[in-house]
């Protein structure tokens, strides 16, 4: 290949990922993270941005015509970008300026206790990204308020002597009915990201939702966990033969179903992401998109209920929706045929004033439940996620009619300070504290946790969080 020099570079407006020349310019508005972020690192060395987000394997997925050459040897002018300032845990070096000892994986008392560690280790601007919600930040605070405000009803005098939170979700045996929702970008949080995840989840007896948006790829999860229990989280890209072809790479290396987010035809307005990564800017910061779609025009925002046919059509792997929000949309996504949904509002960070998840779970198992018709013979599953952080939170889910419940900051959070022991961690925590409210509960097993373990008759009335 040619050699191209670093002037060239910056007239050119090229971009430079290890040693290799990219014109990226006439692809940027085909990127999934949007052309903001392409045209931020013209005429600059973007590697170790780059190696931030992606896996060095999606370089093999670019059109070979936007390869120029390689780039001489010397020193090159580099894009600062305010998330790459300083290294997370799991890179060369550590962000964190204290005198104080690093907390021990062992001293975790709590999912708080977490989230704590991982804001001590992270640098400002990635703990922004996966902390913040959409606009005021008030249904991400609702998520957990809700829980907070659901009482538990115990009985007594139960044998309780071997009580197991062991369940069956589509045909996967979990320790506990739990599941690590899809969060992009782990490799924020850890060098290696969501590989790090399935390594945990595999290890803790759980299952993971794969991001499709992940800096791991499909392959690099795929190996650091064969055996794992995984499902791929989709967008939909406007061209299908895309869409179509990443999902017959995730079946063919075991992924079991496909999750398909409804709840973000466009990205809402994260206002704690911006504002930290505006105060760390400097004269030559770039400041990325507060999400890794934002303003992309890959993805297909005109998806509608006629569309989900096309995919039980191209495969017969299992389909849910992830973000519906209402017991319409539920008994639709039924009588469409699909395998289940995730009552989810993307955990605050899209729509802000939108109401709380378990709220929309009382509302939406309680439709489901009236609704006769399907065109599948299995059951209907009705997961959720969005403010689980506490072990009784889950059988406050379940006792609401879901089959089990998603965590995503929490498992991010314990990535980006212990890695697979962090993940493993927040696993046992929740395990733990479920087996503990189970016994005072007096419910032997998840099969036993019914609506009369909680206080409230009608949570959409009675608990819902003021906003």
């Amino acid at each position: 290949m040619d050699v191209v020099r670093w002037n060239v570079v910056a007239e050119k407006g090229y971009t430079v990922l290890g040693r290799t020349v990219y014109d990226l310019q006439w692809w940027a508005d085909s990127h999934p993270g949007g052309a903001a972020a392409i045209r931020g690192v013209r005429g600059r060395d973007a590697t170790t941005d780059f190696e931030h987000v992606h896996s060095s394997s999606i370089l093999a997925e670019l059109p070979v015509g936007i390869v120029v050459g390689t780039v001489e040897p010397t020193n090159a002018p580099s894009v600062v970008a305010v998330h790459s300032a300083d290294s997370g845990p799991g890179h060369s070096s550590n962000s964190l300026q204290s005198e104080t000892p690093a907390p021990l994986v062992g001293g975790m008392l709590c999912l708080d206790d977490v989230e704590r560690a991982a804001e001590r280790v992270l640098p400002p601007t990635s703990y922004a990204y996966f902390a913040t919600g959409a606009g005021a930040e008030r249904t991400t605070q609702a998520n957990i308020a809700a829980f907070k405000r659901l009482l538990l009803v115990p009985q007594v005098l139960v044998d309780v002597a071997n009580t197991t939170t062991a369940t069956t979700l589509l045909g996967h045996r979990l320790r506990l009915p739990l599941f690590v929702s899809a969060a992009a970008r782990g490799k924020l949080a850890h060098v290696d990201g969501e590989s790090c995840i399935a390594r945990g989840c595999a290890a803790a007896g759980i299952l993971q939702m794969v991001p499709q948006l992940g800096g791991s790829s499909l392959e690099e999860v795929a190996a650091a966990s064969p055996d794992g229990a995984r499902w791929l989280q989709l967008y939909v890209y406007k061209d299908r033969a895309k869409t179509l072809a990443l999902i017959r790479r995730a079946k063919d290396l075991g992924f079991s179903a496909l999750v398909i987010t409804v709840d973000a035809p466009t990205v809402g307005k994260r206002l704690r992401d911006v504002r930290t990564k505006m105060r760390a800017a400097g004269a030559n910061t770039v400041v990325l998109s507060s999400a890794p779609r934002a303003g992309s025009s890959s993805f297909d925002e005109s998806l509608t209920w006629s569309d989900l046919d096309w995919f039980q059509q191209v495969s017969d792997l299992p389909v849910l929706l992830k973000g519906v929000q209402c017991g319409a949309d539920a008994v639709r996504a039924k009588e469409c045929g699909m395998a289940g949904i995730i009552v989810s509002n993307h955990g605050g960070r899209n729509l802000d004033g939108c109401r709380p998840t378990l709220r929309i779970l009382a509302e939406v198992t309680a439709a489901v439940g009236r609704s006769t018709v399907s065109t599948r013979a299995a059951p209907f599953e009705v997961l959720v996620d969005g403010g689980i952080r506490e072990g009784g939170d889950i059988i406050k889910a379940l006792a609401l009619g879901a089959t089990a419940v998603g965590i995503g900051r929490p498992a991010i959070y314990g990535l980006a300070a212990f890695g697979q022991a962090g993940v493993e961690k927040v696993v046992d925590l929740l395990h733990d504290e479920l087996l503990t409210a189970m016994k005072l509960m007096g419910l032997p097993s998840v099969d036993d946790i019914s609506p009369g373990c909680i206080e409230a008759a009608d949570v959409c009335l009675q608990f819902a969080p003021k906003l």
